[in-house]
């Protein structure tokens, strides 16, 4: 979770940093990060499905998926597409074997030569108008902000003792 500070620095662009402590400043967020992902992930690999319904959820994803693939970029980049192409593909592993198996036969290689062709398309990174990065990145604040008010509205309306069970 980012302090208040750092959250700041990021938004401007790490301007008030000066540039001989800026390598470690940067460093220092990619590092807490990737131990904030890993730690995410092991939550979601060990957290009772009661629990991980109320933090994963498509609504609390979304923000970071969309920013994860370019919302509010200045450039879509090969990053970007890379992201977005596994995504693509953890979906598929995923969602596949919940075809009915009388489909399977007719939609299974629709759906393998369409991961396919999509896997190979030819990346080629796009500017983004500054006009359209500072919309996309205030529908993703006030997505952000969104979540963020209901979980603490939810936090206030239960009992003190309720998360404890």
């Amino acid at each position: 979770m980012l302090t208040e500070i750092t959250r700041e620095h990021v938004e401007s662009g790490w301007k008030s940093i000066p540039r001989e402590q800026l390598k470690t400043a940067r460093r220092r967020l990619r590092v807490q990060v990737v131990e904030s992902l890993i730690d995410l992930a092991f939550v979601a690999e060990y957290e009772p499905e009661d629990q991980l319904r109320q933090m994963f959820t498509p609504q609390t994803f979304e923000p970071l998926l969309r920013a994860l693939t370019g919302e509010g970029s200045g450039e879509i980049t090969e990053r970007h597409y890379q992201i977005a192409k596994l995504m693509l593909r953890v979906a598929h592993e995923r969602l596949k074997p919940q075809i009915p198996k009388a489909f399977q036969t007719t939609i299974n290689p629709l759906l393998d030569q369409n991961l396919l062709i999509l896997e190979q398309l030819k990346i080629e990174p796009r500017k983004i108008p500054p006009t359209s990065i500072e919309e996309r990145r205030e529908r993703l604040r006030k997505k952000r902000q969104s979540i963020l008010k209901k979980l603490y509205r939810n936090k206030s309306e239960k009992k003190p003792d309720a998360d404890t069970k």
